[in-house]
């Protein structure tokens, strides 16, 4: 098998790609999330549910990171600038990089937010607290707290050029 018939057969299952990255990366941060996101879920598991509707929020904004981050690389990555692409995939690269140095050194890959975004990011929560769909905010709310591994998968949504 010759080079080009090596790079045809990978052309043709490179749509498996991401899927399998996602399983992997999934396995993978698995114990952070249940370490990060338990307390949280501990809190709304009151009946099955409160915690079903917790769980719908958190896909609503899993789900709408995913599309921004489609419709954003989908703007971004030019196929007719060639170096901004260059750009593009050299700086999503470096912080690939950067986040396997912080999990090599078990260092966090978190980040912070800016205190006005933490300050009002639980807003729809409190304005929504004694009402029966309030664990749905609580999982939205939870979906943009600032977690390195969400972050990675958005930037691969974005490398994907497209919100699907």
């Amino acid at each position: 098998m010759d080079q080009f018939q090596v790079f045809n057969l990978i052309n043709n299952y490179i749509y498996l790609g991401i899927p399998l990255a996602i399983i992997v990366a999934s396995i993978m941060g698995s114990t952070h999330c249940m370490l990060m996101c338990s307390p949280i879920a501990l809190i709304i598991k009151k009946n099955n549910y409160s915690f079903s509707l917790y769980n719908f929020g958190r896909l609503l904004s899993y789900m709408t990171l995913g599309i921004l981050g489609g419709f954003l690389g989908n703007k971004i990555i030019d196929p007719s600038n060639t170096k901004l692409n260059y750009i593009f995939i050299i700086t999503i690269s470096l912080i690939y990089i950067f986040i396997g140095i912080r999990l090599i050194l078990n260092k966090s890959i978190h980040f912070t937010l800016p205190q006005i975004f933490n300050d009002n990011l639980f807003k729809p929560v409190k304005f929504f607290s004694n009402k029966r769909i309030k664990s749905v905010f609580i999982g939205i709310a939870n979906g943009f707290i600032p977690c390195g591994w969400l972050y990675i998968f958005v930037l691969g949504s974005i490398t994907t050029q497209n919100p699907i």
